[in-house]
């Protein structure tokens, strides 16, 4: 089975979300915040990294170059409330753009398709 790393910045609703995954049939491990993300794929190199993440341009630009230099680069989906970030992103190794709100159908519809890309 394909790991999901999913990615957000409140330990309470990453993991709650992290248990819906893993009750639709997902292995997922959960980190908070970019640095602890980081330390995650270079360690256990998931298939897919979801990420909720309420950071600047700048910030989420980086943390998706980070995440496409790694060994393995997984796909990428990022979660976020504003447009104005998606082309820039998606530019710098996104693969995927989930606006939010979101339903969790969307989500996990989208990573299955991920995961059939591998």
């Amino acid at each position: 089975m394909s790991k999901i790393l999913l990615v957000g910045t409140g330990r309470a609703l990453t993991h709650m979300t992290g248990r819906l995954l893993k009750r639709n049939g997902f292995d997922v491990q959960c980190a908070v915040g970019a640095e602890e993300a980081l330390q995650v794929i270079r360690a256990n190199e998931p298939a897919v990294v979801i990420a909720d993440l309420e950071m600047n341009g700048t910030e989420r630009t980086w943390f998706c170059r980070e995440i496409k230099q790694s060994a393995k680069a997984p796909k990428l989906l990022l979660i976020s409330g504003g447009e104005e970030d998606e082309i820039p992103t998606l530019n710098a190794g996104a693969d995927d753009w989930i606006k939010k709100p979101y339903h969790m159908d969307v989500l996990y519809t989208r990573i299955k398709v991920h995961l059939r890309q591998e």
